[in-house]
C-alpha cells in the first residue's frame, strides 16, 4: 500500500470513528441512510487523496456533489458490495481510484475502486471521483 493510500486510510478510519457507533437501527436512531468516506487519487497511488465524507438521506457532508452522489448510490449500491472475482487485467500505472469506506444502510463497505474491471468505476463517476 502507497504512503498516500495508507494516509488516506487513516483518515478515512478516523472520520468512521468520530460519526461515532451504535447497535440500534440507523432509521430510530435518525442516521443517514449512507454515511461514507472517500479518498480519490486521480493519477492513482502516489498522487495525493482528495477525501470527502458523504451521507444520504438527507444529502451532505463535504463531497463536492452530495445530492448526485447519493442518487448514484441509491440507483448502484450493490455495486460497492466486495467483488466476486479478482480484476485478471493488469493495473495501469497512474490510474485513478477510489477508497470507499463507512456504510449503506446497515451494511459495512470498504472497497477499492479502479476502472478497468470495475462496474461501479463507471455506474458511480460523482460518488467516486466528485466530478
Amino acid at each position: 500500500m502507497t504512503r498516500a493510500l495508507r494516509a488516506a486510510a487513516v483518515v478515512v478510519a478516523a472520520c468512521g470513528l468520530a460519526a461515532g457507533c451504535g447497535s440500534s437501527n440507523g432509521a430510530a436512531a435518525g442516521r443517514p441512510t449512507a454515511s461514507l468516506t472517500v479518498a480519490y487519487q486521480a493519477s492513482g497511488p502516489g498522487s495525493p487523496p482528495h477525501v470527502w465524507t458523504l451521507t444520504c438521506g438527507p444529502p451532505g457532508g463535504t463531497h463536492p456533489r452530495p445530492a448526485s452522489a447519493c442518487r448514484e448510490l441509491a440507483a448502484h449500491a450493490g455495486l460497492l458490495r466486495p467483488p466476486s472475482r479478482a480484476c485478471p487485467l493488469l493495473l495501469r500505472r497512474n490510474a485513478p481510484q477510489s477508497l470507499v469506506r463507512g456504510r449503506v444502510g446497515t451494511r459495512h463497505v470498504d472497497r477499492l475502486v479502479r476502472p478497468g474491471c470495475d462496474a461501479a468505476w463507471t455506474a458511480l463517476p460523482v460518488l467516486l471521483t466528485g466530478r
